[in-house]
């Protein structure tokens, strides 16, 4: 463990002491599978919800309130969903949604900077 006292001590100590989120661990486990997909999200809140943002484009990804099944969507369009244990499948889907964007709108799926 950390020293007490030192930043990384207090920074741990906030980690474990704050409240359990299931809505951010559902999408920080969907954002892992994300990346086995080559697709790059950052992780960001609206009025207090966490939301998956894909890098360089307008779509986003979010969960329910009761944290069941997982949207997403670009811009105005109509939003698609998944169930939360059925992340793999987001995951995949979401990939394809994109691929498809790429090459038919012009939208761009991040990539690594290599």
């Amino acid at each position: 463990m950390f020293p007490p006292g030192t930043p990384a001590a207090d920074a741990l100590r906030e980690i474990i002491n704050a409240p359990y989120d299931p809505a951010g661990t559902a999408l920080r486990s969907l954002q892992q599978l994300l990346i086995a997909e080559s697709v790059f999200t950052t992780l960001g809140y609206d009025d207090g919800a966490p939301r998956l943002i894909v890098v360089r484009t307008d779509f986003t990804i979010w969960t329910d309130p009761g944290e069941q099944m997982f949207f997403w969507k670009a811009g105005g369009e109509r939003a698609s969903h998944v169930p939360v244990s059925e992340a793999g499948d987001a995951a995949r889907r979401i990939a394809e949604r994109l691929t498809e964007s790429s090459t038919g709108s012009g939208t761009e799926v991040a990539r690594p900077v290599v």
